[in-house]
């Protein structure tokens, strides 16, 4: 589901794209292509999902960043990463979860809390009202790390944020379930896991419950996610099926009811190149769902399809031209070094005068 207007970014005129970054008005149009993205997913309605960016909610000392951010370029050494929303929308997913595929939400969650354990699973009799999962926050960041954009110190700040309203929550005591995937396992102290898969219910639950936020950061009405890995010259690939639930308390297992929910992610992809044309060349050639498939290893169906792809491809371009040559870095750095050179010459003739 994509029902976003984008903004018509040529995908594949790179030439047009380098001009236009060297002109007044390139500039003008770069920032004019921006703001219509911004303002375009601002809020988006329709079915259960919605994007309300205008709505930074906070609760728990936890704060929506209000961005929906999808590629986000940035420098590695030898080369560039490319880091991007994976689906470039949050999916909804209907209720009960689905069965089978990348995630197997149901798979995952009745081996790992099986009928011994005390804990059911049921499929909701009707699904959320339209618009109850609010999402406030979808930005992904690629830098001194990569994933889902946030702050883990004050003022806490999480990239990825839903909120129920409270005319639109389900009756009942609401949880959060959710299944992750990823290429990149934690805990991972040493930062040695790359390449460890992990599929799991996303839990830090000491009492043995599926529930996210029996300890993690959410409560019955407001959910915040960063997820995120700090090697940010590999690529990874990191995915998830959140529902929202209605169940027994986290320390008395009993029968949980499954509503509709939200998939989303991100990944990275890393280049070894030394130009942003050559950043722009590899970009194409990999960027389709083939390739993509085998770079991650993964089968990417039910997440990527050839409508999705293009989006991405059309967010890459939006992207990629805002960001400066490097000789617009070294322009700056001149700059900056000429204006302290001049200060320094200007104090000293303020102080030895000829």
């Amino acid at each position: 589901m994509r029902s976003l207007s984008k903004c018509a970014v040529p995908p594949r005129q790179p030439f047009t794209l380098f001009q236009c970054r060297r002109t007044r008005f390139g500039q003008v149009l770069r920032l004019s292509l921006l703001l219509i993205l911004c303002l375009t997913v601002s809020q988006v309605r329709g079915g259960v999902i919605s994007i309300n960016l205008d709505n930074m909610h906070t609760a728990f000392n936890r704060t929506s960043t209000g961005v929906y951010d999808p590629v986000d370029i940035y420098s590695v050494p030898g080369g560039f990463g490319v880091a991007f929303l994976l689906p470039p929308v949050p999916l909804n997913v209907p209720r009960g979860g689905l069965t089978g595929g990348f995630l197997d939400y149901r798979g995952v969650l009745e081996t790992e809390f099986p009928a011994a354990s005390g804990w059911s699973f049921v499929t909701a009799g009707a699904d959320l009202a339209d618009g109850a999962l609010e999402v406030t926050a979808y930005d992904v960041f690629g830098g001194s790390f990569v994933g889902i954009d946030g702050h883990a110190g004050a003022p806490r700040t999480r990239g990825f944020a839903v909120r129920v309203p409270e005319d639109k929550d389900p009756a009942g005591d609401e949880h959060w379930i959710q299944v992750v995937r990823s290429n990149h396992a934690l805990p991972d102290p040493g930062n040695t896991n790359h390449g460890t898969e992990e599929h799991k219910v996303d839990t830090a639950s000491v009492q043995g419950s599926p529930y996210y936020d029996d300890l993690g950061a959410a409560d019955s009405r407001n959910f915040f996610d960063i997820p995120r890995r700090i090697d940010e010259q590999a690529s990874h690939l990191w995915l998830a099926d959140l529902q929202l639930v209605t169940g027994p308390a986290a320390n008395a297992p009993g029968e949980v009811t499954i509503y509709n929910g939200i998939r989303y992610g991100w990944a990275n992809l890393v280049f070894t190149v030394s130009t942003l044309s050559e950043l722009h060349d590899s970009f194409n050639d990999l960027f389709n769902i083939d390739s993509l498939e085998t770079e991650f290893g993964a089968d990417l169906t039910g997440i990527l399809d050839t409508s999705t792809l293009q989006d991405l491809h059309d967010d890459f371009h939006v992207s990629f031209a805002t960001v400066p040559e490097p000789s617009t870095y070294c322009l700056a750095i001149f700059g900056l070094l000429s204006l302290a050179v001049c200060g320094r010459l200007r104090r000293r003739s303020s102080v030895n005068p000829l």
